[in-house]
């Protein structure tokens, strides 16, 4: 691991295995997307205190919170990615979730996968959907709420259908206030 940097930066943690592809494209889009350097970290297990045997998912809020405990130091965002399924305590599964304003945010690719199978044109899917899905969670640690702009990237989607109605980039509005709390986080010391 890089030494910890006095620059805001953002890390790309896989949680378990991973696609890398679906890791780079994630790591290209933050870097087009928030203008920040984004490091792609060594893998972390997955955390056995994160699974629920009962549901035979992982909770994303206990994820956030080992995420905030074990993250690098310094002026960064964390964004985990995981191929298992989530869940948070008010909904049966999850895309994703993060802090709101915080440093942390985590997200599956595990419903954003076709039942049919990974040929071509449905890799490029899952790959749409994962860096759709990563732009609206880090957009949440930067303070962004859900937008009504159907084609925001920070419209809430409950369906893959939703998701794949929505682009990767933010209405003029959330456009604006990012750059508000870029503007404020790259000035900051921490």
């Amino acid at each position: 691991m890089k030494r910890p940097s006095s620059h805001p930066w953002m890390a790309l943690i896989p949680l378990g295995h991973v696609d890398p592809k679906h890791l780079e494209a994630v790591a290209r889009t933050l870097v087009h997307t928030f203008r920040m350097e984004t490091r792609q970290m060594s893998p972390w297990p997955l955390p056995p205190e994160g699974f629920d045997s009962a549901r035979t998912q992982y909770n994303s809020r206990r994820i956030l919170t080992l995420l905030e405990d074990k993250a690098p130091s310094g002026p960064v965002k964390v964004l985990a990615v995981t191929a298992m399924r989530l869940f948070s305590p008010i909904f049966s599964h999850v895309f994703g979730e993060a802090q709101l304003g915080g440093r942390c945010a985590v997200i599956s690719c595990h419903p954003l996968l076709p039942p049919e199978g990974l040929h071509r044109e449905r890799r490029r899917l899952v790959v749409d959907r994962l860096t759709k899905e990563a732009v609206h969670e880090m957009g949440h640690c930067f303070g962004l709420h859900h937008c009504l702009d159907p084609l925001c990237a920070m419209r809430l989607c409950l369906t893959l259908e939703e998701i794949d109605t929505r682009r990767p980039s933010f209405c003029p509005a959330c456009a604006q206030l990012l750059q508000e709390s870029l503007a404020k986080h790259l000035s900051s010391p921490d």
